[in-house]
């Protein structure tokens, strides 16, 4: 057992200096697009600039969180921040290693930790608000099963206020699950920090008109639900679309007109959203509402491989169903792989020639956009897990994948 636990140390801890060190700090260089763009946008808040003039996607709250950043450089900034993720990377993989302890062999700890911590999503080098985001909404599950509901609400509430379309629906969730201070906690906590927000927009002599007008604007445009998502990165001709983890550029490929793709995904949204809501109020399982929601929400809306950390729900299922189901569980485990890196825009950068390779049928159709296939299959694997009816109990009698002690217990493995 002793080096088992040494092992496990070991392997986690070249996990994490791998994901939260040496991708970030040393294979990336200085500060991402979407990192510039919050950075000047919270400079703009709080010099009196109007930030939803245009286009502007983002609540409010995104720039009180970020207030500390306008204090210094944009270098330093960036530093600091990747520097946020390495510390919620680390946490994340304490209290992943606590939760998994509790129910699973330490044969298998190291492989399900380490499965859940090299998603792309984990590796805090992007600098997209929604990289912390969904990093956060996972250690707020972690920290919830542990009945430390405030704790997981102020992390569900940080990522709410980071990115809004992440952590909102999450939050639905756990009010649905009757895990109600943990989601009026982030609530509570991503409205006064919005509140907040918008008193110094509108401080400045803007309107509310002007505020929402953007907003609504900049969620139509980054979404792609008007023509600049289709002439830009939803483009069936633009290489780089295999960058998103969304359905929608890939139908487009095929030649599926734009507003017949938007119309498919949004269906797909609400399907599938309403999918996890009939799971969660039937179970009263956090766990296996949100293994569902979560691929269904990369696969129907806009998202890219730094929002990928959501996908430890589905993963999270599967390793603690696997006694009761291999094959289904070893699906998604194996599906999940597609994740940890974006295989894809590497190879386009590799080939040196993005334009040409993508003219390549077999490109075009089948390896490129691979991992939208995976996550269209391990949407379907994993809503079939967490549909299944059983009565699986834990040794300790615990529920270790949501609230009601007689919805659903695992057994160790």
């Amino acid at each position: 057992m002793k080096y088992k636990k040494q092992l496990l140390f070991a392997i986690i801890a070249a996990i994490v200096l791998l994901q939260g060190v040496l991708l970030p700090f040393f294979f990336k260089g200085g500060p991402s697009g979407d990192f510039r763009t919050i950075y000047k946008q919270t400079l703009g808040l709080f010099h009196g600039q109007n930030i939803y003039a245009g286009t502007n996607p983002y609540l409010p709250a995104v720039y009180v969180v970020m207030a500390w950043s306008a204090l210094l450089p944009c270098t330093e900034a960036w530093f600091i921040w990747r520097l946020a993720g390495l510390g919620i990377l680390v946490c994340s993989a304490y209290w992943g290693y606590r939760h998994l302890s509790a129910q699973l062999r330490y044969a298998w700890i190291v492989f399900a930790l380490a499965n859940i911590l090299m998603l792309a999503g984990f590796s805090p080098r992007s600098g997209n608000p929604g990289n912390i985001a969904a990093m956060l909404i996972v250690l707020a599950f972690l920290l919830d099963f542990e009945d430390r509901s405030v704790a997981a609400g102020v992390a569900l509430g940080l990522a709410t206020a980071l990115k809004w379309a992440l952590g909102v629906p999450f939050i639905f969730l756990s009010c649905l699950v009757g895990r109600w201070r943990t989601g009026l906690s982030a609530l509570a906590l991503s409205a006064v920090l919005n509140s907040v927000g918008l008193a110094v927009y509108l401080g400045h002599g803007f309107s509310v008109k002007e505020f929402f007008g953007g907003l609504a604007g900049g969620v139509w445009h980054v979404g792609g639900y008007d023509d600049s998502g289709f002439q830009r990165w939803f483009a069936a001709d633009n290489p780089y679309r295999v960058q998103l983890l969304s359905i929608t550029p890939t139908l487009h490929s095929f030649g599926v007109p734009p507003s017949v793709a938007n119309i498919f995904s949004g269906l797909g949204a609400l399907v599938f959203g309403l999918l996890s809501c009939y799971i969660a109020l039937r179970t009263r399982n956090l766990l296996r509402a949100s293994a569902v929601l979560a691929p269904a929400m990369l696969l129907f809306t806009y998202h890219r491989f730094y929002d990928s950390a959501i996908l430890a729900f589905s993963v999270l299922l599967a390793w603690f169903t696997i006694k009761q189901g291999r094959v289904l569980a070893g699906t998604v485990i194996v599906l999940s792989l597609a994740f940890f890196f974006n295989v894809s825009n590497i190879l386009l950068a590799l080939s040196g020639s993005p334009d040409q390779l993508d003219q390549w049928w077999l490109w075009r159709y089948l390896i490129g956009p691979h991992h939208v296939y995976c996550l269209i299959a391990l949407l379907v694997t994993a809503t079939v897990i967490a549909l299944r009816h059983g009565s699986y109990q834990c040794t300790d009698g615990k529920n270790v994948l949501g609230e009601t002690k007689d919805v659903m217990v695992l057994v160790k493995v």
